[in-house]
């Protein structure tokens, strides 16, 4: 039986520690997308060391509102944290140790786009409301401090490899945070294992599956930054639910304020969930929260979120009204394989018997499937094909939590047969173990047939998987050196130097270029057609020096009026 399921007496009201953390966390994330925002508007400079600390206080905040609690966390659930731990310095190390070829993993499409944006929050000191429109700010708040930090040690001729490196490091922590996060998951929802260290090591295990194929290998391969954040405040959402009878609710519904103010600056669709599950803690504590003289300082907390939808977004969205409609993505995950992991999700708690699990996991079937619909109407309303790059965003985030949802309830039901059956107990705890196990390993063969057998951390360390072309990452930088201003063509070959010529062109952006002029100048560009490399050079404003491995190319492109220098490889 989960936590959640187990509340102790009804009339607790001090605060869940662990909802405490959950709303210290979540209010961290939410402040220093606030922060960000007001900087620039007040026309004070800030360094980003004091967004972050004012982010804590925020956090802090938050927690000052709740009644106070003595955090104790058992030392078996600090241990269950190693293996994650030693798989993020092990990745950390390996990026670091081989310079820019290690850099591969962390090169890939939308990361260039990533940079761009962080470089920009950090020239602005914010996100500047005059700025062009950066609805989803948080992930490049999160980058720019490690950015930041890069480059107070990095050459200025060298700072295209120090903001990559950095940016890698900080999208790191980014997926340690989530598999900390899904450790305490594991945590709460096998309490069942009566035996403290037995649940240490499936929470230990459980904790390896967000650095899976799924999660941190398609993100990777994809450039998607932003999904390990969207992906952790899910986690964070979930975490609070699993709590929600285990103090006073107060606590519970600050902590998802605070989720969903940070994901409606990270991926504001996704906001419905927690507040779906907020909405679910209101009405389910509603007597408890009528007789606590506290509760104006929980509307005043949900006036936070609706505050930051109401004066950012919405002028965001309407400044432009196609912006989720954009192209791009594929189907992910087949609808099937998304209603199956959902029914599953449903049916798992029905049969834990388990009222709180079951309801908390509806909440997040019917705010995602919500979430998906509305994605795919906005995009048949701006005359675009029904699916497209957020709806399959969405569809494979919100899919990949549910699936994490059902893996942990199929733990707990062994558990729970296990029990029952002292018989069979060994082999169906260790069929718990094995089950989290293979997932940790191929979760990717659960929904989709993308790097089924490959596991990240082993790639960042083997240079296999999405970290196995050091070719561009070192392309990337020796051709981004001194002033930056290179661009290949027909050097490493067509889709490989669009995908150099991507990081080269972006690092040009600055703080006040439009990005979508950006986005329209690399559209339909095409690195091995010397007519479009000048079409760029010039739009760049000339003095651009291109590499390319064909002589004939070399001539062509010397009589180019952008181009400052030709220079032929090997």
């Amino acid at each position: 039986m989960t936590a959640a399921a187990r509340g102790p007496d009804p009339a607790s009201s001090s605060a869940d520690p662990v909802a405490v953390l959950v709303g210290a966390a979540a209010w961290a994330f939410a402040g220093m997308a606030l922060v960000a925002h007001l900087t620039p508007w007040l026309g004070a400079w800030l360094p980003i060391g004091a967004w972050v600390a004012l982010a804590g206080a925020a956090g802090a905040a938050g927690v000052l509102l709740t009644r106070p609690a003595r955090i104790r966390i058992p030392t078996a659930a600090w241990l269950a944290l190693v293996p994650t731990a030693a798989v993020a310095v092990a990745g950390s190390v390996a990026t670091w140790a081989r310079g820019a070829a290690g850099l591969a993993w962390a090169t890939h499409n939308d990361a260039a786009w990533t940079l761009m944006q962080t470089r920009a929050v950090i020239e602005d000191a914010g996100v500047d409301p005059a700025a062009p429109v950066n609805a989803a700010p948080l992930t490049s708040i999160w980058l720019a401090p490690f950015v930041q930090l890069g480059r107070l040690s990095t050459p200025l001729e060298e700072r295209l490899h120090g903001d990559l490196a950095w940016q890698a490091q900080g999208w790191l922590v980014l997926m340690l945070l989530v598999s900390v996060v899904v450790a305490a998951i594991a945590w709460c929802m096998l309490s069942a294992a009566r035996r403290t260290g037995a649940r240490a090591v499936l929470a230990a295990v459980g904790s390896l599956v967000p650095w899976g194929a799924y999660f941190a290998g398609h993100a990777m391969s994809t450039g998607w930054v932003n999904a390990s954040v969207g992906l952790l405040l899910l986690a964070l959402a979930w975490l609070a639910w699993l709590r929600a009878r285990l103090g006073d609710p107060r606590t519970v519904l600050i902590a998802l304020s605070g989720t969903a103010t940070a994901m409606l600056a990270a991926w504001a669709p996704l906001a419905l969930v927690p507040a779906a599950l907020a909405a679910g803690v209101a009405w389910q504590e509603r007597r408890r929260l009528r007789s606590d003289t506290g509760i104006a300082r929980i509307v005043l907390l949900a006036l936070v979120p609706a505050g930051y939808a109401a004066l950012v977004l919405l002028p965001a969205q309407l400044r432009v009204p196609r912006a989720l409609a954009n192209e791009g993505g594929a189907i992910l995950v087949p609808w099937w394989g998304s209603a199956a992991v959902a029914a599953l999700a449903v049916l798992l708690a029905i049969a834990l018997r388990s009222g709180p699990l079951l309801v908390g996991t509806s909440l997040v079937v019917g705010s995602g499937a919500a979430v998906v619909g509305a994605l795919v109407l906005n995009r048949i309303g701006a005359g675009a094909a029904a699916w497209g790059y957020y709806p399959a965003k969405a569809q494979w985030l919100l899919t990949g939590m549910l699936a994490l949802i059902v893996l942990f309830e199929g733990v707990a039901l062994l558990i729970r047969l296990a029990d029952r059956h002292p018989r069979a107990a060994a082999p169906l705890r260790l069929g718990g173990l094995v089950l989290l196990g293979s997932a940790t390993w191929c979760t990717g063969l659960l929904l989709t047939p993308f790097s089924a057998w490959s596991y990240p951390p082993v790639d960042l360390v083997a240079q296999t998987g999405a970290n196995r072309d050091p070719a561009i990452p070192e392309t990337i930088v020796r051709l981004g050196a001194g002033d930056g201003r290179g661009l290949a063509a027909q050097l490493l070959g067509r889709s490989r130097d669009l995908e150099v010529d991507i990081w080269l062109v972006e690092q040009l952006a600055q703080a006040g270029d439009d990005p979508e002029r950006i986005l329209a100048l690399m559209s339909g560009f095409h690195p091995d057609d010397s007519s479009a490399i000048c079409r760029i050079a010039n739009a760049l404003g000339g003095g651009i020096t291109v590499t390319t491995a064909v002589p004939v190319v070399a001539d062509q492109l010397a009589k180019c009026t952008g181009v400052r220098d030709v220079r032929l490889a090997g």
